[in-house]
């Protein structure tokens, strides 16, 4: 190419260079970043009323200047545009590019030679940077007061490193010095001066909406700076003076006794002012230090600005964000996006706006730096009216999207000749705008080894819990409508989400099921990403149901901790009741499905006892059941829980502690999770169930109380941050994992109830249970069962006082507010009284609160007696035979269900747990002979000792009949418990 074409295209170049960018003044800045290309290392996105220029941005006025300043004197510079705050005070080790620093007194400025001949620079002083008027104003406040008594002249520092928000910098030179002062008023004058109003006197642009600013020369007496008709600061057009308000708007320690500093005013109009010409006027009853007064030369009025012409936009949004979300760009909308910018009345034909769409720069990284794409459009008509920016192909498409995923920001402005207004963005914190074209993915529930999503639930109602791999904005669950029985709703009702992209639906009873019940989900990200529609199915675990009609027996293993099926399960089913003779007896293994199908057994009314046996779990047996099918939980020998631990934030006072409830602990005996004096805010690792989603309370006080109101503070995972948003329960914890909390205690005064009134319990009337010989006074709990939660979980506490002999008056408090949040989860409340004697023995009666909001108890005539197991007078051969007491009565309660469960622990811990529905007489003596492994390959409990201990459950559900249950809800629906004290077997 010959010489004078080449200079031609380079100059081409250079034009249609300067054409593309917003800000001419790239092109003539080679350190902007990356070679000289337009990075966005260096923009800011454009705050509320700030303003671009073409060109390098300029210092318009800088304020103090000369002689003669007190002390406590800050420092203002005035810009022609806004500055990219992080350039100005980058913070860490790096100095600010905007400075104040002491002058050398040899050269008149901040350098000097050393005799040495090295260039000498004093540092730039400790301070404060607070933006005002959209970063067009920059107020630095030194850290410490000027020593006035020295009379050293200080200089105000601008290097290279100070860019506009555009990212173009002020000066390409080292540094440049922009004004000079020396403090040096003496100190025991106490008159304040004006150092400078915003806008500054004779100013032509003002913005419309801001506000008026005094900036003092030291700190006035707050209280004695008024506005209005007999006010001392105040704003006016034509004599009239503007309404509004005065307040001093920054924090400073030692510059004003609320905390303010008393040097900054800020007059702020009642409504947009008028474009026109306006007086700021002072008098001198404003007071500084003890006697001081305001000395401003009486000059009224002290200053005058004009606004400008144009109002501001009114506001700036995503104009086609996807259904049901606002300022969201997703991968619906990315190609076609949209941006309405509605025009205040104000506005005039061919008037201009200038859009702009700020987001994270693909080459920077997500680190914070940004870049932006803008656009122009003209006012079709005047008044008011909204137009769209078409940003159709601006911002890429979703699968190359022009920035990276992440926070965007909109700003607008109107132009009318030279004239701009300041920009108006959109508010991170009223709409959050976002980039995000990635579809959400569903995290919970989990895929099977099959592909196919799986819901596994071991109630009777389903409380659909899930999580997705980002927060979401919506989600909908749709169930088939069979087979029977037919879910008690199909389309989901949400109950509440939560961070970390969780959510919950409220309670569907699914009655009890045989089958999976396939579902739909659909979940959009905030975004509005709708993914794609997720099919799975609802897999109800520990059913006891059907009949034996046909002679046809299912039986279903299950891991316990898992959910999952497991395969090659001995199963041994017994006609009856077990016996010591195997006649009758037919066996089976369990297949990939985890299930084994017995077909030409005798019909109803016939029983059957059926166990299972596996190597790597415990033994479980369910006895004389007439259900036609059993789903039964195996329980792994190792690998069984998962951990609770984490810590609690609130105020301990000497001798408190927390007590936290959680639904999912294993022991069934404990009631809540305690921490200590000694470390009040540890929660202790704790065992818990695993893959199962959980609720988590707390509560602090002094414990045991003995006074009500039982706790000061509380804390609950399904009431939200304020206790009273409702919120999705805790995600599950997988086995051998830790689920950790950091929970953060409310004070308790506005949501803990009393019970309206004690009342008491002769524990003597408690079968079994030596009431006089208790190891504590009974422990007093409050606890809640939620429809399709499992378990019970703590919602207050209470204690118990020896009314006489051995009965004990009950009392205690409660979170009205879990309630409260509660209520669509078909919560109940029960008074939880348990007492263990000194032999060991167990027994826990729950009585409800009818009236949450009052706080009323109703009573019931149930009776948690011990189930005493006789101790055997010799060894047994072979499974043995266990006596122990029915002390059940299932008809002192309406719906009450009754359960026996004995479990015998070998000496290398091997369980077998052996369930059995009550059907007997209260009172009578039981005994059960253990199902015998004769002819049984698999291996049962080692020979030895045996540790058998009996469990007795009275509960209350009014679905649930004669082999027709699910077993989990004996936890859930808990009236009475007892557990007798252990015994020791010798099997040989």
């Amino acid at each position: 190419m010959s010489e004078p074409l080449l200079r031609l295209a380079t100059l081409l170049a250079a034009l249609f260079c300067w054409s593309a960018c917003d800000n001419v003044g790239r092109a003539f800045d080679p350190n902007l970043g990356n070679g000289g290309a337009a990075s966005g290392t260096f923009i800011q996105p454009m705050v509320e009323q700030g303003a671009t220029l073409d060109g390098r941005p300029k210092v318009q006025h800088v304020f103090p200047e000369g002689s003669g300043w007190p002390g406590k004197v800050p420092i203002v510079v005035v810009f022609n545009e806004s500055v990219n705050e992080s350039t100005v005070a980058p913070g860490g080790a790096e100095p600010p590019s905007l400075q104040v620093r002491l002058a050398d007194a040899s050269t008149g400025s901040g350098g000097g030679l050393e005799p040495g001949g090295g260039l000498t620079t004093s540092p730039p002083i400790a301070a404060r940077y607070d933006f005002l008027f959209g970063g067009r104003v920059v107020l630095i406040r030194p850290s410490a007061d000027f020593d006035t008594t020295k009379v050293e002249k200080y200089e105000i520092v601008i290097t290279s490193g100070l860019r506009d928000t555009d990212g173009i910098r002020f000066t390409s030179s080292a540094e440049k010095v922009i004004g000079s002062f020396t403090p040096d008023q003496d100190s025991s004058i106490e008159d304040g001066e004006i150092l400078t109003v915003l806008p500054v006197d004779n100013t032509d642009d003002a913005l419309r909406e801001a506000s008026v600013y005094t900036i003092f020369t030291k700190p006035a007496v707050q209280s004695s700076v008024t506005t209005g008709a007999t006010g001392n600061f105040v704003v006016r057009t034509g004599g009239s003076i503007i309404d509004g308000a005065v307040s001093f708007p920054i924090a400073a320690v030692g510059f004003g006794a609320s905390g303010q500093d008393g040097r900054i005013v800020e007059f702020k109009p009642a409504v947009t002012l008028a474009s026109g010409s306006f007086d700021i006027v002072f008098n001198d009853t404003i007071g500084f230090g003890t006697d001081g007064q305001l000395d401003f030369n009486k000059s009224v009025p002290f200053a005058e600005f004009a606004t400008v012409a144009p109002q501001a936009v009114t506001s700036v949004k995503i104009g086609n964000s996807p259904a049901g979300t606002t300022d969201k760009i997703s991968a619906s909308n990315i190609a076609s996006v949209l941006v309405d910018i509605e025009l205040p009345a104000t506005t005039v034909s061919g008037d201009s706006v200038d859009v702009r769409i700020y987001g994270l720069d693909k080459d920077g990284g997500s680190s914070g730096s940004f870049n932006f794409v803008d656009l122009t459009e003209t006012a079709p008509s005047s008044g008011s009216q909204t137009i769209t920016v078409d940003f159709s192909g601006q911002l890429g498409t979703a699968a190359e999207p022009h920035f990276l995923e992440g926070s965007i920001s909109l700003a607008a402005r109107l132009s009318r000749g030279s004239t701009r207004t300041g920009y108006v963005v959109s508010s991170s914190q009223a709409t959050d705008p976002q980039l995000d074209v990635t579809m959400p993915n569903l995290a919970l529930p989990g895929a099977n080894g099959a592909g196919s999503v799986i819901y596994y639930v071991d109630q009777d109602y389903l409380t659909f819990f899930g999580a997705a791999d980002e927060d979401l904005h919506a989600v909908d669950l749709v169930l088939d409508a069979g087979p029977p029985p037919a879910p008690g709703l199909r389309t989901g009702i949400l109950f509440g989400m939560g961070d970390g992209s969780k959510f919950m639906f409220d309670p569907i009873s699914l009655g009890r099921r045989t089958s999976p019940l396939g579902f739909t989900l659909t979940i959009t990200d905030l975004a509005g990403n709708i993914a794609p529609a997720i099919n799975g199915e609802i897999v109800q675990r520990g059913v006891v149901t059907g009949s034996l009609s046909g002679g046809t027996l299912t039986i279903e293993a299950y891991d316990e901790a898992t959910f999952a099926p497991v395969s090659g399960v001995t199963v041994l089913v017994d006609p009856g009741l077990p016996t010591t003779s195997i006649a009758g007896r037919v066996t089976g293994v369990t297949g990939s499905d985890g299930r084994a199908i017995f077909t030409g057994l005798a019909g109803p009314p016939a029983t059957y006892s059926v166990t299972l046996i596996r190597a790597g779990y415990d033994l479980i047996s369910l006895l004389g059941s007439p259900a036609g099918f059993a789903s039964l939980p195996l329980r792994p020998i190792s690998d069984d829980t998962a951990t609770l631990d984490g810590n609690v934030t609130y105020s301990a006072t000497q001798g408190s502690s927390v007590m936290l409830g959680c639904n999912i602990l294993d022991d069934v005996r404990a009631e809540e999770i305690r921490t200590t004096t000694a470390s009040p805010s540890k929660i202790p690792a704790t065992a818990i169930r695993p893959n199962r989603p959980y609720v988590v309370t707390a509560f602090s006080g002094t414990f045991e109380p003995t006074s009500k109101t039982t706790f000061t503070n509380f804390a609950c995972s399904v009431c939200g941050v304020n206790g009273l948003l409702k919120e999705a329960m805790q995600p599950p914890v997988a086995v051998g994992d830790d689920g950790t909390q950091a929970m953060v205690l409310l004070p308790s005064a506005l949501a803990a109830r009393d019970l309206a009134a004690k009342y008491s319990k002769d524990l003597s009337t408690w079968p079994g249970l030596d009431a006089s010989d208790l190891v504590a006074n009974p422990t007093v709990r409050v606890m809640a069962s939620l429809f399709g939660v499992p378990g019970m979980t703590l919602v207050g506490v209470g204690y118990s006082k020896v009314a006489t002999g051995t009965t004990y008056n009950i009392d205690g408090s409660y979170c009205l507010g879990i309630s409260l949040s509660v209520m669509s989860l078909g919560p109940k409340f029960w008074v939880s009284t348990e007492a263990i004697d000194a032999g060991g023995n167990l027994a826990r009666h729950r009585r409800i609160i009818d009236n949450p909001t009052l706080g009323t108890t109703f009573p019931s005539n149930a009776l948690p007696g011990i189930p005493t197991v006789t101790a055997p007078s010799g060894a047994s051969v072979g499974s043995p035979s266990v006596v122990y007491q029915d002390r059940v009565d299932t008809s002192s309660i309406p719906s009450g269900l009754g359960f026996h469960v004995l479990t015998a622990t070998d000496s290398t811990g091997r369980n077998w747990r052996v369930i059995e529905q009550d059907t007997t007489t209260v009172g009578a003596e039981v005994t059960r002979q253990l199902p015998v492994m004769t002819g049984v390959s698999v291996a049962g409990l080692q020979t030895g000792s045996w540790v058998v201990f009996a469990e007795s459950v009275l509960l209350y559900n009014i679905g649930f009949g004669t082999g027709d249950y699910v077993l989990e809800e004996m936890r859930r629906e808990e009236v009475t418990y007892s557990r007798a004290a252990p015994k020791t077997f010798t099997v040989n």
